[in-house]
């Protein structure tokens, strides 16, 4: 009676499952039909031939940077950067790239946004993208480049040929921020007046002073102390290191041996 019993509740379990199993095809066949696209869905909407982007790296669903050069080098080869006008949506923003296949790729404090295009398109999403009466401008993600300067080796090639800029240390701020670089495009200009509030100034500094060929102070007055000379003779040394700085002459090496 008892193996009688312990058959029946193993017919009843199998049965179980057996049922079991089936609902859960059931259900899992019934999600699948309800999630695929029907004639009548096909049918009901206009077929619009579409060309579809090449294909961009993406991470999570998001479109990642190649940072690879157009052949010249002078700008990203997948990259545009375009300004909106002023409180133009997002949703228009992403409206009027997507008709173009391009995508954000990030947006910059100004408000410039730069954005992933096909590289065989570039030129072409340029002209559409400058046209747009949304568009404020719209141009290459250019790549510049730091020129070589002076300063780097000493003796005979260095330029400027200032002894303590060429063959000493004192000078390590100007070349840790590359001025030189900047001397390539710009050297500044003598109409330029800079007032130095300091110590004061060696007016007689063979770099500074009014003596010298070129020489770029303008003397100025005295307002501090019992005597009030009006005479900005620097004794402390800071004030002349400050307009040193701002406004020595340069590539004048001789003149700071023979001194």
């Amino acid at each position: 009676m008892k193996g009688l019993i312990k058959r029946v509740k193993k017919i009843k379990k199998t049965i179980l499952t057996v049922l079991l199993v089936s609902n859960l095809t059931l259900i899992s066949t019934g999600s699948a039909t309800l999630n695929s696209a029907t004639d009548s869905a096909t049918l009901g909407e206009q077929a619009t031939p579409s060309v579809s982007p090449s294909p961009q790296p993406t991470l999570f669903g998001q479109p990642q940077r190649t940072f690879k050069l157009d052949p010249t080098g002078s700008f990203a080869e997948d990259e545009l950067i375009v300004k909106f006008k002023k409180d133009l949506p997002e949703g228009a923003k992403e409206g009027i790239l997507s008709s173009h296949g391009a995508s954000i790729l990030k947006e910059s404090n100004s408000k410039s946004t730069l954005i992933k295009v096909d590289p065989a398109k570039r030129d072409q999403m340029l002209k559409m993208l400058s046209k747009n009466p949304n568009v404020e401008y719209v141009h290459e993600n250019q790549v510049g480049y730091a020129q070589e300067g002076g300063g780097s080796s000493g003796g005979s090639s260095c330029y400027p040929n200032d002894f303590y800029y060429c063959h000493t240390s004192y000078q390590w701020g100007i070349k840790n921020i590359l001025v030189a670089a900047g001397w390539n495009y710009n050297k500044g200009s003598s109409s330029t007046k800079v007032a130095v509030i300091d110590t004061g100034v060696d007016y007689n500094h063979y770099d500074l002073g009014l003596s010298s060929s070129g020489g770029k102070v303008i003397k100025g007055g005295d307002f501090v102390g019992s005597g009030n000379d009006y005479d900005p003779m620097d004794e402390n040394g800071h004030g002349t290191s400050v307009a040193g700085v701002i406004g020595a002459l340069t590539n004048n090496e001789p003149a700071a041996v023979n001194v």
